[in-house]
Parts: structure tokens; C-alpha cells; sequence
């Protein structure tokens, strides 16, 4: 048995693909230890070839081709699962890739603690610019639910810092969203409510890469339906949270969420005033499904001004918080934009009762 299975989900990714899949078989854990399942969502590129070529050199490298194109890499991811035959689990994006020793120090700290995941980080990777910023927090340690904004600040939804024991994954049915954003947050959180606890190893494994850094207003996806999709999915994650009675958790999570989906919204360039104003509405909707979460919003500092829209009740009040926002938005910039937002979510997240 393989030591450790990585899924890749492909679509069109074929100036990126080769890099990724290298960066696994350099693996100083050994490549020999390690089943690859490339899955690929019907690319029109050359992907499919590339996969279909390292699948003919390797023989733990798995090449699966979907029957019909599903628009977001849950499916495809979904099906690595089920193609799977190591005794761990990875992921890894296909514009991504791994560190040199990443699933070494994965698989050994899965041992060693002995647990059913350990999630660790990545390094932010600006292409354009040509810099690097390494995404560490707090020293490692293990993660539980009975400190929630504790644990919220390591797990992080990406599926690409996490190594789980592929027979829990199998046992508790464990699956990613299909055809919608976030389809790795509801795996991870899915994971953690499983799991009840986890380990935090406080050092990066892959190198995330940022090719439109600078310009998050102008991502082409931005539109009305990919921020329809993402009430949608978590909606879902909600009801997970939900059903295994931890509301309370699930607050901390959104939190975190809302404030940065917010600010994708007021700079999208794919959507104008009017939809801004629909879906920040269902936003706040969505945030306060229930009285368990007591947020005191009556403070005097002008950052609150960001989220005085959970207690507005008219239309023409949310009308006039889109359209004065989208003006500071653009004056202050994204840093500080962002700055402003690290702030308001730790606050925030102290006032959950």
C-alpha cells in the first residue's frame, strides 16, 4: 500500500500542470511511496495529454478523465477519493506545488501524533511581482473544538494543507461539494466536526501561486452567479454545523467569511450596484440564522462601519452602504482594506457569545 494518494482536479491547466506533478515525484519521502490521481474535468486544453503522458511513465500515476465537464474541482477531487488506494490522503492544486519534503513531514507528523488529520500551511507565491510571504500562525500543537476561534485561526479552509487517514475519509463518508465554491471549506469543517480534533504543524508544504495579485476586482468569476453559489454552499456547510450542534462554531467561521467575501463583492468589476446589493443582503440573512450568536455592533470605531449592515432592516440603507463603500474601497486600497479586516474579524469573533 502507498504511504500517501495526492488528487490533482485539472481543467486547462496545461502551462501549470508539469510543475505540479514534479514537485510530488521529487518528494524526499520517496516517489515510491506515493500514488498520484490526476483527474481531469474535460479540458480543452493539452492538459489531458500531459496527464495521459506521466500516467504511461508512472505506474502510480492514475489518469481519469470525467464523462462531462462539472465546473468546480469537487467532483473531480470527490473521485480521486474514490480512486485512491494509499493509506493517507492529500491534495494539491494544479497551479500549485508541493515543497521538497512536504508529504515527509506530513506523513511522519500524522504518525507521530496519531491522529485522523494534521492540516500545516503554504507560502504565498506572487508570480508577477516576484516575491514570496510564508502564511504561518501560532506554534504547532494540537486543535480542538473545545477552543473554537483558537482552532479557526489554524485549520484554514483549503484542503491542500491537510493530510487525513483515508479510511476515516472512507468511514464517515466524507465528501466534497459538487458543482460550487467552498467545496473544500465543507470538506474541511465536515473533517473537523468528525474528527473533534487535529494537529496544527506550523510550517508550509506547498507554494500557493498568485498570478492576478493587485487586481481582485477584475477576476473573471466574480459574478453574480459565483457569489449565488457561494450563499449556497454555505448554506450547506451551515446545516453541518447545524446538525452536529455547534452553532456556536460555525459563527466563527462565517465571520471570517463574511468580511472577506464582502470585500470581494464592492470590488468585482463583474457585477454592478444593484446585484451588490442583493447578494450582500442575502449575506447578512445568512448570518443571523439564529439567536445563539449575540454580536454587539455598538462601538464607536469607524471600522464597524463595514458591518453596520447586519442591523439594517430597509433596502435604500443597504442601496447607500454598497455605494459609500465601493468609494472608500477604491480611495484606501486593498492593503489596507485587508488590514481593516484582520482587525474586525478578531474583534468580532471575542464578542461571540
Amino acid at each position: 500500500m502507498y504511504k500517501i494518494s495526492i488528487g490533482i482536479p485539472i481543467y486547462n491547466m496545461e502551462k501549470y500542470l508539469e510543475t505540479a506533478i514534479n514537485s510530488i515525484l521529487e518528494q524526499t519521502i520517496g516517489f515510491e511511496n506515493i500514488e498520484v490521481i490526476l483527474v481531469d474535468d474535460c479540458s480543452s486544453d493539452k492538459s489531458g495529454e500531459i496527464c495521459e503522458k506521466y500516467s504511461l511513465l508512472y505506474k502510480n500515476i492514475k489518469y481519469y478523465r470525467l464523462e462531462k465537464n462539472s465546473g468546480m474541482a469537487g467532483k473531480p477531487r470527490n473521485k480521486a477519493i474514490e480512486l485512491a488506494t494509499g493509506e493517507y490522503m492529500m491534495f494539491l492544486d494544479p497551479d500549485d506545488y508541493l515543497l521538497p519534503d512536504a508529504c515527509e513531514k506530513m506523513y511522519k507528523t500524522i504518525v507521530v501524533k496519531n491522529v485522523m488529520f494534521v492540516t500545516a500551511n503554504f507560502i504565498w507565491k506572487y508570480i508577477k511581482e516576484g516575491t514570496e510571504k510564508i502564511h504561518l500562525k501560532n506554534e504547532s500543537q494540537m486543535i480542538t473544538f473545545l477552543e473554537p476561534q483558537k482552532a479557526l485561526t489554524m485549520l484554514t479552509n483549503s484542503c491542500c494543507t491537510k493530510i487525513v487517514k483515508r479510511e476515516f475519509i472512507l468511514k464517515n463518508k466524507l465528501k466534497f461539494l459538487e458543482g460550487m465554491p467552498s467545496e473544500d471549506a465543507y470538506f474541511t469543517h465536515s473533517l473537523f466536526l468528525c474528527a473533534k480534533e487535529g494537529y496544527y504543524l506550523n510550517e508550509p508544504i506547498f507554494y500557493y501561486c498568485i498570478r492576478n495579485f493587485g487586481n481582485l476586482s477584475e477576476t473573471s468569476n466574480l459574478n453574480e452567479r459565483f457569489f449565488t453559489n457561494l450563499m449556497n454552499a454555505n448554506r450547506k456547510i451551515m446545516e453541518i454545523f447545524r446538525e452536529e450542534m455547534q452553532i456556536r462554531y460555525y459563527s466563527y467561521y462565517y465571520i471570517d467569511f463574511f468580511v472577506y467575501i464582502v470585500r470581494k463583492v464592492l470590488l468585482s468589476k463583474q457585477i454592478n450596484t444593484e446585484q451588490r446589493i442583493k447578494i450582500i443582503s442575502e449575506m447578512r440573512d445568512l448570518l443571523s440564522f439564529s439567536e445563539k450568536i449575540k454580536i454587539d455592533f455598538n462601538t464607536e470605531s469607524d471600522k464597524y462601519e463595514y458591518l453596520k449592515i447586519f442591523k439594517m432592516k430597509e433596502e435604500k440603507e443597504i442601496e447607500n452602504y454598497v455605494i459609500k463603500f465601493e468609494k472608500i474601497f477604491e480611495e484606501i486600497g486593498i492593503d489596507e482594506v485587508k488590514k481593516i479586516e484582520r482587525e474586525i474579524i478578531k474583534e468580532l469573533q471575542e464578542k461571540i457569545k
